[in-house]
This record gives structure tokens, sequence and C-alpha cells, in this order.
């Protein structure tokens, strides 16, 4: 098999894994940071009400913003006393 096709093949898994995601959890706009989008995804896995989404998608857009965290990436880099410091 070809490296290209390996590629494509790969593409379409992601692709369908993505729309079952989609199907379960409905539909989150890509832009948004991935740290919001997983955060999104796995409160509606778990049946949160959409308040409560808003809340803490609104408490976690403000903790990126303090401490100018653009990625889930750069979570790896916080401690608790800093999320202990938020409090």
């Amino acid at each position: 098999m070809t490296r290209s096709r390996v590629t494509r093949e790969q593409a379409a898994e992601v692709s369908q894994a993505e729309a079952v995601i989609e199907k379960v959890v409905g539909k989150i706009d890509p832009k948004l940071p991935d740290a919001i989008q997983a955060m999104k995804r796995t409160m509606r896995l778990k049946g949160n009400r959409y308040d409560s989404e808003k809340a803490y998608v609104g408490k976690l857009k403000a903790f990126m913003k303090d401490f100018g965290l653009k990625t889930l990436a750069d979570f790896g880099d916080i401690g608790a006393a800093e999320v202990e410091a938020q409090g």
C-alpha cells in the first residue's frame, strides 16, 4: 500500500470517528481552543446541563486567559498551586 493511500484511509477513519462523536455530543465549534472542545465533549457525554457547560467553559476561558494558555498541551505546566490560587 502506498503512503498516500494509507494517509487517505487514515483521514477517512478519523473523519468517520469525528462524525460518530458529533452525532453523540452535537456540533462543537472547531475554531474553539482544543481544551474547550474537550471540556464540552466530556460534559455532553456525561449528560451535564447546557447551563453548567456555559458556566464551566466561562471559567476555563478565564483561567486560560490568566495563564496565557492556548492549547490543551499548555496545561502540562500548570500545577495544583496555580489552580488553587485561582480559587
